[in-house]
């Protein structure tokens, strides 16, 4: 397994939604960042990206799944066609806002079309999915360079959660949550 490095975070951003773009048979002009407006914690990356996507050509905005509109054949937001959304948002947030009695037809419309990138299958593409290549059945079948690669990237990409797994040396370690934050318990 190679690892180089990634270059331009924002333009492999820029080429993800231009590519998606193109697959579905759309001009990149409009990105929307998908977020539950309503969150008021946390923190976003959201405005540095939607910036350098914007410094390319591409307007871009944070968007809420309740804010969009069908308009004949177009899913629209505050007005403007929306080419393509990035869903920085879990499935289950979104249904529950359905359930909430939250109008998504707009956002229903965007998932048939293929507009979203992650597609409903997104919520599996997370980073800590990675955590089973540490499991010693998978590690036994990677070449000893794949094994490093794995030793040295995936104990980072952990869901946080009370859970005892492996930390960087294959000791384990279990990290527990408390009021004082989150910590490994050694």
């Amino acid at each position: 397994m190679t690892v180089a490095p990634l270059g331009d975070p924002h333009q492999a951003f820029f080429e993800l939604v231009r590519r998606h773009a193109a697959s579905i048979g759309r001009r990149l002009r409009t990105v929307a960042w998908l977020e539950d407006k309503t969150w008021t914690t946390g923190i976003t990356e959201a405005p540095y990206i939607l910036g350098a996507l914007e410094a390319r050509g591409v307007q871009a905005f944070i968007a809420d799944p309740r804010d969009f509109a069908l308009r004949g054949d177009e899913v629209t937001w505050d007005g403007r066609p929306v080419d393509v959304v990035y869903r920085n948002i879990e499935l289950r947030d979104i249904a529950a806002m359905e359930r909430g009695r939250s109008r998504l037809e707009g956002m229903r419309a965007l998932f048939r079309r293929n507009q979203v990138v992650s597609s409903l299958a997104g919520d599996l593409d997370h980073k800590s999915l990675l955590e089973v290549l540490c499991l010693p059945e998978v590690l036994r079948r990677l070449s000893p360079g794949e094994r490093r690669t794995v030793r040295a990237v995936v104990p980072w990409t952990r869901l946080v959660r009370e859970a005892r797994t492996q930390g960087p040396t294959a000791a384990p370690w279990t990290c527990r949550r408390s009021s004082a934050g989150i910590a490994p318990a050694w």
